[in-house]
């Protein structure tokens, strides 16, 4: 979610921190951020909120919450203090739920508006975030979702069919082919079994919007529309996520709802938003005449007891009663207290707050984890089991490594395959694989290619990994190798002897399947089954010596060059000088051939260029190859041939 610092500022009256310092603090104790974005006096701060606590921080006064908790700073305003009344009671506009899905629909019917362009200021806090300003009534809607973290939608009421000088919604289910215009002018099939808000003077027939999702095109908002409906609603997070996937739509409404958002927030929502309309879109005969509210099923609010000893048994720490009051403040969380024994009220908008661990979960994360002592836990009573199957993967990874195999991990979807995906990731991903035989083919292609970048001679690859057959899966060992620096016609003769040593190190035959000559398969599975039961855990005792650089994505190039030298001149003498004259291009110096004539001696290296920056070009190797060749000509008795 993308937050604008000067929106977040809004709610507080002394300073805040700089965006960097808000950034550290967030990512310490609560989200991770993904970028800072400087946008015009403003900074946007690209915020990586977890899905459980969507409900409540995919908004401005959310996060503001969380940095009041974090940096210790009190909120200059708190947007859900008093629960507002939704009177008087709309004779307007009346609303039919036919539908479990929908936890509660609240409106507005507001008369007379001015619809035109937005004040200045609330263009900016929009388009800070990236939107697009569209006119005062549908900004203000946009701008209550981004600052309280709750969807909403207005209507035009003049498209509504009128019985007896009013109007009504009637909230239903989809049926088996239905359609609709949405505002982003695509006509979209409607999933069976979506949520709709339909014109229930029509009979639920004309389509509105597709609830939590998208709004129709039918009721859009325009420069011509006087008598608006605003809604604020709750629904079903599963049925809003199962939509908007099979629309292939996803909007920042149906982000917050498919995370679940609490149905006591709509009326806050509502209040705030009618109070920003009358102030931006108002004439002098605006009026609220009413609001309809249906909510069948209250919230209900969470009441957790913790007691102090439970708090430091399960955090490991030491904290006092004095502490852990002094937490519960920095977070907002109301609470009594009867000596050690404390009783939490969880606030309405937090729906991840329900058992006591997610109180204790709380307090640690404020408290800070770095703060809580390391300690090991006492010897265990019971000796957990051996896991077979992890025991002989581990062994034969063991095996293969020392033979010099690296194991491999490719894809699990692919092209063809027994057992069809649903709904697939890529067009060339529909099925599960039936084999490893085919990404640890497209294995050995790529290192092969790339084998002289890393001065590889044979490519050696293994991998233990699942396949999936119409009627079971099961773990497969695939070993492949790839010819390189031996001759193709002896890869076979090489996998039978691997397969040996494999068998004479398990104590049983293996029966494998090739696949032309270059790999073996075995049903792990079956392998397992015939080897005894371990009765423990061999420990890994080697050291490790770890070490990594990141690839380069630009290709390289390859240059051969020989010389005569005289045969007291090693080829480390060579090497030396071939690298200081070249660039910092320069990846790999690999020699490959060496002979002796009349008392000198021949050596030829293969050199490996790439660049991390951009793909290199012939007259740039050319250049360095030049100088190079120069050099070495310059040596006495030494010849480039």
């Amino acid at each position: 979610m993308k937050v604008s610092y000067n929106w977040l500022q809004t709610y507080f009256k002394d300073k805040l921190p700089t965006p960097q310092e808000i950034a550290e603090g967030i990512t310490t104790y609560s989200f991770e951020i993904e970028e800072i974005i400087t946008s015009g006096e403003d900074f946007v701060l690209d915020v990586k909120v977890l899905p459980n606590r969507a409900h409540d921080c995919l908004s401005h006064y959310g996060l503001a919450k969380e940095i009041s908790t974090i940096f210790n700073l009190e909120l200059a305003k708190l947007s859900f203090a008093e629960t507002p009344v939704l009177t008087p009671v709309s004779k307007k506009c009346t609303v039919k739920i036919n539908t479990p899905k929908v936890k509660r629909f609240a409106i507005a019917y507001i008369e007379n508006v001015a619809v035109g362009p937005s004040p200045a200021w609330l263009k900016e806090r929009l388009e800070s975030l990236g939107q697009r300003s569209i006119n005062n009534v549908v900004d203000a809607t946009n701008f209550i979702m981004f600052d309280l973290g709750q969807p909403m939608h207005a209507f035009n009421t003049s498209q509504f069919k009128v019985e007896d000088s009013a109007v009504s919604i009637e909230v239903r289910e989809s049926i088996e082919g239905e359609t609709t215009k949405t505002l982003d002018g695509a006509e979209r099939i409607i999933p069976l079994g979506s949520i709709l808000i339909t014109d229930g003077g029509a009979g639920g027939k004309t389509i509105l919007g597709i609830a939590g999702i998208k709004g129709g095109a039918h009721a859009e908002i325009t420069s011509e529309t006087k008598h608006i409906i605003l809604e604020a609603a709750c629904f079903d997070a599963e049925s809003i996520r199962r939509s908007s996937k099979l629309l292939r739509l996803r909007t920042d409404a149906s982000a917050r709802f498919e995370n679940a958002i609490a149905p006591n927030l709509a009326g806050f929502a509502l209040e705030a938003c009618v109070k920003l309309i009358l102030e931006i879109a108002s004439s002098p005969e605006t009026r609220v005449e009413g609001y309809t509210d249906e909510y069948p099923l209250k919230q209900n609010i969470s009441e957790v007891t913790v007691s102090l000893i439970e708090i430091n048994r399960v955090l490991g720490t030491s904290l006092t009663q004095g502490e852990v009051c002094d937490i519960l403040k920095r977070i907002n969380l109301p609470f009594g207290q009867d000596g050690e024994i404390f009783k939490v009220i969880a606030p309405f908008e937090r729906l991840d707050i329900v058992i006591k661990e997610d109180v204790i979960e709380e307090i640690g994360r404020i408290y800070g984890l770095e703060h809580i002592p390391t300690t090991f836990p006492d010897n265990l009573k019971v000796t957990p089991k051996v896991n077979k199957n992890f025991y002989y993967s581990f062994k034969v990874r063991q095996i293969l490594s020392t033979l010099g195999f690296s194991e491999v991990y490719t894809y699990a979807m692919q092209n063809i395959g027994e057992v069809e995906i649903e709904n697939p990731l890529a067009s060339d991903k529909k099925f599960l694989r039936h084999t490893l035989a085919q990404g640890l083919t497209k294995s050995l292609e790529l290192n092969i290619h790339n084998a002289p970048l890393f001065g590889l001679g044979d490519i050696k690859i293994f991998e233990i990994g699942k396949v999936f057959e119409k009627d079971r899966e099961f773990l497969t060992l695939g070993i492949a190798l790839g010819a390189v620096a031996t001759q193709k016609s002896k890869v076979a003769e090489e996998l039978q002897k691997i397969k040996k040593i494999l068998e004479e190190s398990l104590g049983t035959e293996i029966d494998t399947a090739f696949i032309n000559d270059t790999m073996l398969l075995v049903d792990f599975d079956d392998l397992i089954s015939k080897l005894p039961d371990p009765d423990s855990y061999t420990p890994f005792t080697e050291p490790l010596e770890i070490r990594y650089k990141a690839p380069s994505a630009y290709p390289y190039m390859l240059r051969d060059i020989a010389l005569f030298v005289p045969d007291s001149i090693s080829s480390d003498e060579v090497v030396a000088v071939i690298k200081k004259e070249s660039s910092e291009l320069l990846t790999r110096v690999d020699l490959f051939d060496v002979f002796k004539k009349e008392g000198r001696v021949s050596y030829a290296f293969r050199l490996v260029f790439q660049s991390s920056e951009k793909t290199l070009s012939d007259e740039e190797i050319n250049t360095v190859m030049e100088n190079v060749t120069a050099a070495l000509n310059d040596k006495d008795g030494w010849q480039v041939r």
